[in-house]
């Protein structure tokens, strides 16, 4: 091999391993953005449920204490004017309620109102993330709400604020099953 060739040799050598590290960070900088976009959603999606459980609240304290039916009572009657976008589909519809045990749709939430002596005295409201998600196991990320040993697709629960009433609330697991 002549001098020429050895330089043009480590050139090229250097070169395709420069193209390999720019490979290699790009993949981990991708991966990153999925997984931080993702979290971000994922936050956006918690904070609408407050949003409505906020409007929930409202409802209970001026109506001596009982929630409402469902959540369309407080579109109805100007607590929501209406349900939060969707963050997991943004643009194309606002959130809204779906029962438990139907196929989960990202971004949907369930409202299951709780009778104690009769009355809609506490709550239970939990909304669902979607499929795409960081590389991780989906048992890290979402809820069993039902405790059926699978993930429900559920990022959140919250629960009524009435604090007279919490110890009477039947458990999530005993309502769903």
């Amino acid at each position: 091999m002549t001098h020429n060739a050895v330089i043009r040799y480590i050139k090229i050598s250097c070169s395709i391993i420069g193209l390999m590290f720019i490979c290699i960070f790009t993949v981990i900088a991708f991966q990153g953005y999925c997984g931080a976009s993702w979290y971000a959603k994922s936050a956006e999606l918690k904070s609408n449920v407050h949003t409505i459980q906020i409007a929930l609240e409202r409802f209970a304290g001026e109506h001596d204490g009982i929630y409402p039916p469902n959540t369309k009572l407080l579109l109805q009657e100007g607590y929501l004017v209406e349900f939060p976008d969707n963050p997991l589909i943004k643009g194309i519809q606002p959130m809204h309620e779906i029962s438990f045990g139907d196929k989960p749709f990202q971004g949907c939430f369930t409202y299951i109102p709780v009778k104690i002596d009769g009355k809609i005295q506490a709550y239970y409201l939990f909304a669902y993330g979607f499929e795409k998600r960081p590389y991780r196991d989906p048992k890290d990320l979402f809820l069993d709400v039902d405790k059926d040993g699978k993930h429900d697709w559920v990022i959140i629960v919250v629960e009524s604020d009435n604090e007279q009433v919490r110890s009477l609330m039947p458990s999530l697991e005993e309502l769903l099953n």
